[in-house]
């Protein structure tokens, strides 16, 4: 049975992508009607705001989980899991 925190967690993240997801079907609506070069890069800005928000939840997310299903953090998956995760977030740039 899953988890509630993860649960309420995924659908946390689910409804901040539906919200990017609209943000940037805007932004391709604004480039189709030409609109100002400076209010497309206001809404872009936002857009890598929000994405970047999401990316930090992500990862505190997988982070917490794999600490959770691990009473050893010398175990070399959860070691190597915790370390992929904060390696993906850091190119994130």
């Amino acid at each position: 049975m899953p988890d509630t925190h993860q649960t309420d967690d995924k659908t946390a993240i689910i409804n901040r992508l539906q919200r990017i997801e609209g943000q940037v079907r805007g932004l391709q609506r604004m480039m189709k009607e030409g609109r100002d070069g400076a209010d497309i890069l206001t809404q872009m800005s936002a857009v890598l705001a929000a994405t970047r928000r999401a990316a930090g939840i992500i990862t505190n997310m997988h982070v917490r989980q794999y600490m959770e299903q691990s009473e050893d953090l010398q175990d070399a998956e959860v070691r190597s899991k915790l370390q992929a995760t904060l390696d993906a977030f850091s190119n994130l740039g």
